[in-house]
């Protein structure tokens, strides 16, 4: 099989020009996407400066901010018309959908028409080199002719190649028409470069006039800066702070106790004292004790507080030693915010017991206590750590004698104030020697976090 000469170029004019035509709607894309991405950027800036131009001026705003937003919204104003210009650039140009679709199909037919020809070399190669056997075939016709029941069809070799030439016929005709065509093709392909070749130098010069009066502004932003001086604002500054430390504001304010006739005072009292675990039980215990108040009453306690030296001089004598003085204070403290879990006045003596339900406890609860914001918050302190170093008494946390605690120390989540889930439970654990809470069926040790937060 010979082709003939350039057989394997056939079709470049068709290709060349789509591609073109393709590289133009790339372009067109490009160009596209850039305008997108310049209005977002443009919206973007516009935010920016909606937000801060309308902040309160002072020294360091007027000098360093001010310039620059001032900047920004020039740049904005160029952005815009800039932007616009191209954009409606772009919107006249014309549609190259219909030439890329003509193109494409010219070069579909091309191609048919290359492998069409191809395809006749082909089955001519094979009709010749069986032209012996066509000749013989054709000298018998006759004698098959006179036989009825003998296949009259063509040979497949000369069959095959009739086909393949009416194929490429229908094909050649059809890349004709589309050829004749072509320099109207190419007419208006040069045309659209053209244009598409104005369109860039101009947007090229939109651009590069947006660059200059970018660089105009931003100029004029640079020396408003380099005029700006940080001196005045820090002087400002400093004469502010010099105001300041001068202020009595600075200065500790004393205590007078106006239950005495307003005398200065430390103040122990108040300041959420540091209560010892290891005499925390005992402690607790003498607030049952029937003459306690009338042993120390608040007239001792604010003689005491007047010469203490405040809460430091407290905790030394804490760590040093355990006097009388220092014990009367904390069991004042703890009087204080007493009773820790404070039960309604209308409750039968002995109603509670370990049966009772976690679900009934809140209820038999006077929570108004809660709405005191200054003193809830150091009482579920007090009590938490009570409940983990004491087992219970009846006195521990109701502060009424007769009234037993120990269904509210097992089942209570004092931090919380509320009952503790279901399943944990709060005892006196022999063999570690010491109150835990823990999950029942797993034994492991209940510490949720806002038990680390409060207490």
């Amino acid at each position: 099989m010979i082709l003939p000469l350039g057989f394997d170029r056939f079709g470049q004019s068709a290709k060349t020009l789509l591609g073109q035509v393709q590289a133009l709607g790339v372009i067109r894309d490009v160009m596209r996407r850039r305008i997108e991405l310049d209005a977002q950027y443009i919206a973007g800036l516009e935010a920016l400066a909606e937000e801060y131009i309308n902040l309160e001026p002072n020294e360091v705003i007027d000098g360093l901010l001010k310039p620059v937003l001032t900047q920004i919204k020039e740049e904005i104003q160029c952005r815009i018309s800039a932007n616009h210009d191209i954009r409606t650039l772009v919107e006249n140009l014309p549609d190259i959908t219909e030439p890329e679709q003509d193109t494409s199909t010219g070069l579909t037919d091309l191609m048919n028409a290359k492998k069409g020809y191809q395809d006749v070399m082909e089955a001519e190669d094979v009709a010749k080199s069986s032209q012996s056997f066509l000749e013989a075939w054709y000298a018998r016709d006759f004698e098959y002719n006179l036989q009825i029941d003998v296949s009259r069809r063509l040979p497949d070799e000369d069959w095959r190649y009739r086909k393949s030439v009416v194929a490429q016929q229908t094909n050649a005709k059809k890349a004709r028409l589309w050829f004749f065509k072509y320099p109207s093709a190419i007419n208006q392909h040069q045309e659209h470069i053209e244009r598409w070749w104005s369109l860039l130098k101009r947007a090229s010069i939109t651009n590069s006039n947006l660059v200059s009066s970018l660089s105009c502004h931003i100029s004029t932003c640079v020396n408003q800066l380099e005029a700006f001086s940080p001196l005045p604002a820090i002087t400002l500054v400093t004469e502010a702070y010099e105001e300041d430390t001068e202020s009595q504001i600075f200065q500790p304010t004393v205590y007078r106790n106006y239950c005495i006739g307003g005398v200065v005072s430390d103040i122990l009292f108040g300041a959420d004292l540091f209560l010892p675990k290891s005499r925390l039980e005992e402690l607790v215990s003498k607030l049952g004790e029937s003459h306690f108040l009338g042993l120390y009453p608040w007239k001792i306690a604010f003689e005491i507080e007047q010469g203490s030296g405040g809460i430091t001089r407290y905790m030394e004598l804490l760590r040093s030693s355990f006097n009388m003085n220092v014990e009367i204070v904390l069991l004042l403290e703890l009087l204080h915010y007493n009773p820790l879990l404070p039960l309604k006045q209308d409750i039968p003596p002995r109603s509670l017991n370990d049966s009772t339900p976690r679900r009934e406890l809140v209820s038999l609860l006077d929570l108004d206590l809660e709405k005191d914001a200054l003193s809830s918050r150091r009482r579920r302190r007090l009590a938490h750590q009570i409940s983990m170093v004491i087992v219970p008494r009846e006195y521990m946390t109701t502060g009424r004698p007769y009234y037993s605690s120990s269904v509210f120390w097992e089942k209570w989540d004092f931090i919380g104030n509320r009952p503790l889930p279901a399943g944990i439970k709060r005892y006196y654990s022999s063999e570690k020697r010491k109150v835990v809470v823990v999950v029942q069926k797993t034994g492991e040790e209940y510490n949720p976090s806002h038990w680390e937060e409060l207490s």
